[in-house]
């Protein structure tokens, strides 16, 4: 939970309890609170975190033994989290343990009625952790975690909505509205590389009516939280120009950012046919993938701070290729040259090569080492390789025995596509 640290003297509390090496050994519920507090705020304030980390940790399992009260669970659950992110570094406290740890104290506040922020804090831990690069990487169990953290974060959004919390926070509201949107579209809306190659080839996927229904309303949620986001940034829908945001100041979520998910969202409607007018999907995932790289341009040609990524140049190529638009695959390559990176070009026209059938230019760079393909990571270059020879000798059957059944429906339209596009450029 957030606390006021303004003007707190923590240095003082510390040394008015003597407890700056060890913790007094009974000092009494009142000290013992005043000197967690002051414990934490030489974690956020001073340089040696370890020391102050350590503190209180044991002083707050101290208090633990005696009850656990969701205040006592929720800075245990808060101090085992900092160390599943490093900061600090604990030495000797494995990643693995510290998660576990930091999870089984925020569920002990859940049960006993979680605030707002507690709740926020508890998604967040939850959908870091689920990535592939974290602690776990299970699939299944990284599923499990997405799957509570769009829950939590979905109940923080209801919860501060209808006004239940007695302590409301509004930075836990439009940071969980913000995550929700991210979760819900790793959660509902991601693709196998396989998956996403075969989509960009036959520019549509395979999806039952049911989980369409299912998605559908997935997208209205999302919708409603990255509105929540949008209006409390006071961001506009409607971007005048790029430098018109330069000046624009915001409490939780950069412009930019907001912007790219509002892209991301109506990806996932046209990818899975949500809208009634899939045209109008695809306009407004144009229009706010292109905001997010020409603020992110303007940005870097006025010198001011960027974020260091150009994941908005490979949203816009592949949405273009997702629709079948090479023309502005190719006006885009030229728009944005200096900001897309060698590797990113070179797969973009290996993606163009491909959809025209041209199997063996295709084989034969994924084969050159000198090629700025190297960029590429392993599985890639197997899947688009596996990919095209399939698409070239016309015979899939190894990928029969390495992919699903539904990726094989996604590769059979790939295809049928390819087959109907090479029989349209044949004929006279």
């Amino acid at each position: 939970m957030v606390e006021d640290t303004k003007n707190y003297d923590w240095q003082g509390v510390i040394a008015k309890y003597n407890g700056a090496e060890k913790i007094p050994e009974e000092p009494g519920k009142k000290a013992a609170y005043a000197l967690g507090r002051a414990y934490f705020q030489g974690l956020r304030a001073d340089e040696d975190k370890v020391k102050w980390w350590h503190l209180a940790k044991d002083l707050f399992l101290r208090l633990a033994a005696e009850e656990k009260s969701p205040y006592v669970c929720g800075k245990l659950a808060t101090l085992y989290g900092l160390a599943y992110d490093e900061r600090p570094f604990i030495e000797g406290l494995d990643k693995k343990d510290a998660l576990a740890e930091a999870l089984a104290y925020y569920e002990y506040v859940y049960v006993m009625g979680a605030e707002e922020y507690d709740l926020y804090q508890y998604a967040t831990l939850l959908y870091k952790s689920s990535s592939a690069y974290g602690a776990l990487t299970d699939v299944k169990e990284r599923r499990r975690l997405r799957e509570k953290a769009y829950s939590l974060y979905k109940e923080v959004i209801e919860g501060h909505e209808a006004g239940v919390f007695a302590k409301k926070s509004d930075r836990a509201y439009i940071r969980s509205a913000y995550g929700l949107c991210r979760c819900g579209l790793d959660l509902y809306g991601s693709q196998s590389t396989f998956q996403k190659e075969c989509t960009l080839l036959c520019g549509k996927t395979v999806v039952s009516p049911l989980m369409k229904e299912q998605k559908r309303d997935v997208f209205k949620t999302l919708c409603h939280a990255v509105e929540a986001v949008r209006r409390y940034e006071d961001l506009p829908c409607r971007m005048e120009s790029p430098r018109a945001l330069r000046d624009q100041t915001y409490s939780y979520e950069a412009p930019w950012d907001i912007y790219y998910i509002l892209g991301r969202i109506f990806e996932f409607a046209v990818l899975y046919d949500l809208l009634p007018d899939r045209q109008e999907g695809i306009t407004s995932c144009i229009k706010y993938y292109t905001y997010v790289c020409e603020i992110d341009r303007d940005r870097r040609t006025a010198r001011l701070p960027v974020s260091g990524f150009t994941h908005m140049y490979k949203a816009l190529l592949e949405f273009y290729l997702f629709i079948g638009d090479e023309e502005n695959v190719k006006k885009c390559l030229v728009q944005y040259k200096d900001y897309i990176d060698p590797h990113r070009r070179a797969l973009t026209e290996l993606r163009l090569h491909l959809r025209h059938g041209k199997y063996e230019e295709v084989l034969m760079e994924l084969n050159d080492v000198n090629s700025s393909l190297t960029g590429l990571s392993p599985q890639k270059k197997k899947v688009l390789r596996q990919l095209t020879q399939a698409l070239y000798t016309q015979n899939a059957a190894s990928l029969a025995t390495q992919y699903k059944p539904y990726d094989m429906k996604l590769y059979a339209l790939a295809a049928q596509k390819n087959c109907n596009l090479h029989k349209k450029a044949a004929a006279p």
